[in-house]
């Protein structure tokens, strides 16, 4: 498996972990408050796992880069 292919595996895998979260409020039938948040949550989680993940991408073909920002 290269690095690019655990990359992958990595961010659908926590996009995953954040969908199930994000689905189980729906089956749940929580208050509106809560379906807000967890839709909040979930759209924070996978924009932060994609810049984790492109990041560490870049990270992979530059020898020097600097820390995430």
């Amino acid at each position: 498996m290269t690095d690019q292919e655990i990359i992958d595996e990595a961010y659908a895998q926590v996009v995953e972990a954040t969908w199930n979260v994000l689905f189980g409020v729906a089956v749940d039938k929580r208050p509106a408050n809560e379906m807000k948040q967890a839709e909040k949550r979930f759209v924070d989680g996978v924009a932060l796992a994609r810049k984790v993940r492109d990041r560490a991408v870049e990270l992979l073909g530059t020898p020097q880069a600097g820390p995430l920002s």
